[in-house]
């Protein structure tokens, strides 16, 4: 089993307009991905077919030339066939919402934290609190700060 990784170009770049931490990390993760990756096929999940393209030419700028496989919304069960389905974030709810329409134990999640500062990320953390994420599910946290902060806000509330 390998991990189909979500491609959004923007997310793996250092080239854009607006250079951020996660751009550094997210290209660098991807290096590492195809530098160590053992495997027959690489597997994106993709918004756009450019993407998917854009991600190929990624694996073999790096030397690859194992063929790519393209993952969209409209044939999502496909991700069952990778295994794991990697987010360059911590948005993990959306996606496990997404697949349990195909069975909560049909692949695995893994995100990433890069802050827990913003609006987007609390809010993607809040949301592993009500989303259908598995005990199999995972998140990497990038400090043992943002682990403690993770922990605070997803902790469990007593009801009332």
């Amino acid at each position: 089993m390998t991990a189909a990784i979500y491609y959004h170009p923007e997310a793996y770049t250092t080239a854009g307009p607006k250079l951020m931490g996660r751009n550094a990390a997210g290209k660098s993760f991807l290096r590492g991905f195809f530098a160590s990756a053992r495997t027959d096929t690489f597997w994106t999940f993709v918004q756009r077919p450019a993407y998917a393209r854009e991600f190929a030419a990624a694996a073999r700028a790096a030397g690859r030339l194992e063929p790519v496989k393209a993952v969209d919304n409209l044939h999502l069960g496909a991700l069952a066939q990778p295994g794991t389905l990697y987010v360059p974030g911590p948005g993990l709810g959306e996606h496990a919402w997404q697949r349990a329409a195909f069975g909560h134990g049909a692949w695995s999640l893994c995100g990433v934290t890069h802050t827990t500062a913003s609006a987007r990320a609390m809010d993607s953390l809040a949301e592993l609190l009500t989303a259908p994420v598995q005990p199999w599910d995972a998140l990497i946290c990038t400090s043992t700060a943002v682990r403690d902060n993770v922990r605070r806000i997803c902790r469990p509330r007593p009801p009332i």
